[in-house]
């Protein structure tokens, strides 16, 4: 047994998580009910973590689609707090002291106020979107022993210890415990996961809190079909060509969205290349760990080396609508992306 205080990292297997330090979230690398040990197995299959909804800009936004006639009886005549400014009506409900369920109770007065409702729902779940964008992103294995630049220029203060840690000899350091760069990892894969309840789903759970006690049964599908529309986000799939920006080097790949078929989520992958999706992409460059290195050829360790100090480690992206972009300055490496990925990602 090891005395108290050694870093004992490296006698459990690696795992890999996709971290986003600014909002203190991960998404542990998963295949089926384990963990993944060597990033290469993910990008021959694992789940899915949603890299596209998590930093996607959709220009546009899903609308409620029932007529309001249709829920509830309109008053002969406004109050005096219905017929306020749709602007005031708006600072009233952004107050940062209201939970959701007092915001329902104001909206279910009359359908005026619930119209309002609805239009700050829809403003909420924009506000939900692309959580991850133009923040640093990174995927980590818990060997890793440094952090990419990127990383240490936005916390200073762990290149700081990282250079008081080297400094120590090798036995200081043994009894020292995990290095910085390990600890800073610790902390943010251990900040909170990133399956917290969507938007969508916490509205309608408000709804129904409140709904239950005060709103007459035959009104309550209806509104909850509109408030749902509202809280929706975006129907991603009704855009077909995107781009994924690199903002850190003003590189860009292309991006498409088949549409979902038999009640499946839509496909979203690299621009002519079905098997190659756009999380699988994003990994083939934003990892950083230490290389599980193979001794059957020189060429695997080259690449599994290349995939465990990704050269987009650390760097800022989003996903916009191609109609939307303006090439510009920006360099496309969608060729490159797809001829990376066919080494590692079966076809």
């Amino acid at each position: 047994m090891c005395p108290p205080g050694v870093d004992q990292t490296t006698r459990t297997p690696q795992r890999w998580y996709v971290v986003s330090p600014a909002n203190q979230q991960s998404h542990a690398l998963f295949d089926g009910s384990r963990y993944i040990e060597d990033v290469k197995e993910f990008l021959q299959g694992g789940e899915s973590w949603d890299a596209f909804r998590k930093l996607a800009k959709p220009s546009t936004i899903a609308r409620n689609t029932v007529p309001l006639e249709a829920i509830m009886p309109q008053t002969t005549q406004l109050s005096p707090i219905e017929g306020m400014p749709a602007e005031i009506m708006s600072m009233i409900l952004e107050d940062p002291a209201l939970t959701r369920e007092d915001r329902i109770a104001f909206g279910i007065s009359s359908k005026t106020l619930w119209t309002h409702l609805l239009s700050h729902a829809q403003q909420d779940a924009r506000r939900s979107l692309a959580l991850w964008a133009d923040t640093p992103l990174i995927c980590t294995g818990t060997w890793l022993e440094d952090l990419p630049e990127t990383i240490y220029t936005a916390y200073p203060n762990v290149r700081a210890r990282e250079q008081e840690y080297l400094k120590k000899s090798r036995r200081s350091r043994a009894w020292y415990g995990p290095c910085p760069s390990r600890g800073w990892n610790y902390r943010h894969i251990r900040g909170g996961d990133d399956t917290r309840p969507s938007c969508q789903e916490t509205w309608l759970a408000a709804y129904e809190a409140v709904a239950s006690e005060t709103v007459p049964e035959s009104y309550r599908p209806r509104l909850q079909e509109t408030l749902a529309a509202a809280s929706a986000g975006p129907a991603f799939w009704t855009q077909r060509d995107w781009i994924l920006r690199n903002k850190t080097t003003k590189q860009f790949f292309r991006v498409e969205v088949d549409q979902p078929q038999n009640g499946q989520e839509p496909c979203v992958h690299v621009r002519s290349a079905p098997w190659l999706s756009l999380d699988r992409a994003l990994l083939l460059r934003v990892c950083w760990g230490v290389a599980d290195w193979e001794s059957r050829c020189s060429r695997t360790q080259e690449r599994n080396l290349k995939l465990a100090r990704g050269e987009w480690a650390g760097h800022c992206f989003d996903v916009v609508e191609d109609l939307s972009f303006d090439v510009g300055q920006w360099r496309d490496v969608t060729k490159e992306i797809k001829e990376e990925g066919a080494t590692c990602v079966p076809e």
